[in-house]
């Protein structure tokens, strides 16, 4: 299986000469596309001649097949782009491609840089992004690298004369979906960071699809029937969850949260009814997906005989707030099992009802809240994806039991997605897990995760800019090696400054796995986990009461930030008259 994360290299031709594109300053070869060719194809095209301008100072023209002129030839070769015909004739057949897949055939007189461009099937309504990821592809080859939005994080090698080695690569990543939240989730920034992004102008350009983030169909998950209390609730009352007497409705304190009582036929009637309505009003019904998940918060599920006959009873023990009297004032607490096999009893039921009118339609929702436990009897249907909500990488503890719950939810649900909300952590504190995040982003590759929506991209570069920049890529292989992907970003990016940058990011990611080990172990033990590592960072006392301080404060110590602060000093000065 890794071997498909990796790519795949078709062919010994390393023994060839190898294709020139520009020579010694001059363009020595044409980028040419279709003569219709796709947006998609134009800007792949666009982006090649642009870069490699950059590269080498020569501006490589574009030309439609039509007016390339004669074959390619060892003074004017090809870059050949997209659907050609020359590419067809290659052997590159856009028939074959699978969702994203990307192509790059390198012979002496030619390079193809093409990928499924379709807009068809699984892709949703717009044109795949195949030509232009593999555009990307064949310039990290040459050693270009957008490590962070903007000039500074883009890096381009000075090089007089490219030429590309012979090589047949190609290459479909395993996530349908790579979807990366930019930007501060609630209010545009204001609700937590007191400043309006859109307001101030912050954006992040390019970088997203510059790190092949995307994917070949949009998986929609998010809390749904947040309008049904309006909708229904006054012709009919028994589609909405209920507390044990039968009358009483514990979620009223937010009515636009109601829960539902999905054991009722009608709930379910209801739901297919606004599932098929979705699926046919379209724009195209073959890359549809209707969330099922139940609103936000955790008050108020149904406590009525038949739901609760749904329930697996053996099921670990959950608890939610139940709101009653007159205005909803009064809260108290409900103590039962988890939700999970009733939830998915619920969905499959969907599911099995919309199979045959709307055969390609994908059903999606969540494991989270009161329903995040894995389901102890019932399967997933084959058109469901759940997406899993958890995992933290400051608490070792979590981390192994979200682990372990993945796990279980994967041999049951046939199909996952990763939705977590661990990007927020520490609101721009120097948080640093790139080698954790990648190796279970590759254990969940393994474990039939097809999805992922990584929420809370806050956007803090200077200090988790590397958590996001080895996110990227691993969505988009998960067979990456992270130790390798960081070293080329600090060798790429910093140039002399690199061997400090390392030790910083290094001692970074030190601290954060030992917060983790604290933080997993309780803070009451935090004095033993620590005594194992260094004695500067042994815990520290308060000058009352003998407590002891929180645990980020006892490993981000100032011995511990003076240090951080001598290698980019260090880092200063190796960087001392370069751009």
């Amino acid at each position: 299986m890794l071997k498909s994360f990796i790519g795949v290299f078709i062919g010994c031709v390393a023994a060839l000469p190898a294709a020139t594109l520009t020579n010694n300053g001059k363009a020595s070869s044409v980028i040419v596309v279709p003569d219709n060719a796709s947006p998609i194809c134009q800007e792949a095209a666009q982006l090649l001649q642009v870069t490699l301008a950059k590269i080498t100072g020569a501006t490589i023209p574009i030309e439609p097949e039509g007016r390339a002129g004669a074959a390619p030839s060892a003074a004017r070769a090809w870059i050949s782009v997209g659907h050609t015909r020359f590419a067809q004739g290659e052997g590159v057949k856009p028939e074959a491609f699978k969702p994203e897949e990307i192509r790059l055939l390198a012979a002496p007189l030619f390079v193809i840089v093409a990928g499924n461009e379709s807009s068809s099937g699984d892709t949703g309504s717009d044109a795949q992004q195949g030509p232009y990821f593999a555009a990307v592809e064949l310039l990290e080859r040459l050693g270009v690298r957008w490590l962070w939005p903007g000039a500074g994080g883009e890096v381009i090698p000075n090089k007089a004369t490219v030429s590309i080695a012979p090589l047949d690569y190609a290459f479909a990543p395993p996530f349908m979906q790579r979807r990366m939240r930019f930007g501060p989730d609630r209010g545009n920034g204001a609700f937590r960071y007191g400043v309006n992004v859109v307001k101030a102008g912050l954006d992040w350009g390019d970088w997203p699809r510059r790190l092949r983030v995307g994917g070949s169909r949009r998986i929609t998950a998010g809390h749904n029937f947040g309008d049904w209390y309006e909708k229904y609730f006054k012709d009919h009352p028994e589609y909405f969850a209920v507390g044990e007497d039968g009358k009483t409705f514990g979620w009223m304190n937010e009515p636009s949260r109601s829960k539902l009582c999905v054991s009722n036929p009608g709930t379910l009637e209801q739901a297919v009814k606004e599932a098929k309505a979705y699926y046919h009003a379209s724009a195209n019904p073959q890359g549809a997906c209707f969330s099922l998940a139940p609103t936000d918060n955790q008050a108020g599920h149904c406590m009525c005989a038949n739901c609760r006959k749904l329930d697996a009873l053996d099921g670990p023990k959950v608890s939610w707030n139940f709101w009653s009297g007159p205005n909803a004032e009064t809260r108290t607490t409900v103590h039962h099992v988890s939700l999970t096999d009733r939830y998915m009893t619920f969905w499959n039921r969907v599911a099995e009802r919309l199979e045959k009118e709307c055969p390609s339609l994908l059903l999606a929702s969540l494991a989270y809240g009161v329903y995040r436990s894995p389901p102890l009897r019932v399967e997933g249907h084959g058109n469901l994806i759940i997406g899993y909500v958890g995992n933290d990488y400051t608490n070792d503890a979590v981390r192994r039991s979200a682990v372990k719950d993945w796990d279980a939810w994967a041999a049951k649900a046939r199909r996952m997605s990763f939705r977590p909300n661990l990007m927020k952590e520490g609101r721009g504190f120097p948080l640093l897990w790139p080698i954790r995040m990648a190796e279970d982003l590759k254990h969940f590759a393994e474990t039939g995760m097809v999805a992922a929506d990584m929420a809370n991209i806050h956007g803090h570069w200077g200090t988790q800019g590397l958590n996001y920049y080895v996110l990227a890529k691993v969505l988009w292989n998960p067979g990456l090696d992270a130790r390798a992907l960081v070293d080329d970003y600090c060798e790429r990016g910093f140039g002399g400054a690199a061997p400090a940058v390392k030790k910083y990011f290094a001692r970074l990611i030190q601290l954060t796995d030992r917060l983790a080990a604290c933080n997993g172990e309780g803070e009451q033990d935090a004095q033993a986990v620590l005594a194992r590592g260094e004695e500067e960072d042994a815990p520290r006392r308060r000058g009352w009461g003998n407590a002891a301080l929180p645990g980020w404060e006892q490993i981000y110590t100032p011995a511990a930030i003076k240090e951080l602060e001598g290698y980019l000093g260090n880092a200063r000065q190796y960087a001392a008259g370069e751009p």
